[in-house]
């Protein structure tokens, strides 16, 4: 139930039912068209880590940059233009994080619904604790 006031109050909020991949609720997401919540932040991930010339990539752009201010705003604008290349550079290496994301709920999706239907191994159940595929 929603209340009026509430309505009243948030009037850009839309609301998406998304599919039950992991759980046997349906997550419900509400979103206000109208917020900004600014310049998506620097992220980094343990499998670049892992690779053996991640570092060295990284040190080599980030020390190609020229950047002039104070200590904490080089390392900002470093960052914002070392984000693009390292972007590129995992898509070509890992390929695209948001197709493997895609397959691998698909994936999940189908599998449930085989369990619901007719069961299933061990061996299929034990192969949904994987999360990253192979490459």
């Amino acid at each position: 139930m929603v209340l009026i006031g509430w309505l009243n109050r948030c009037p850009n909020v839309t609301q998406y039912v998304l599919e039950w991949s992991f759980s046997y609720h349906c997550p419900i997401i509400l979103r206000d068209n109208n917020l900004d919540w600014g310049p998506t932040p620097f992220k980094i991930f343990n499998w670049w880590i892992k690779e053996p010339k991640f570092m060295d990539f990284v040190k080599k752009y980030y020390d190609s940059y020229s950047i002039q201010g104070w200590g904490a705003y080089v390392f900002k604008e470093k960052l914002k233009l070392l984000k693009k290349w390292i972007k590129v550079w995992s898509i070509d290496k890992f390929g695209d994080p948001n197709e493997k994301l895609e397959h691998l709920v698909s994936s999940i999706n189908k599998k449930d619904l085989q369990e619901e239907i007719e069961g299933l191994s061990l061996e299929v159940v034990l192969s949904q604790k994987t999360f990253m595929p192979e490459k």
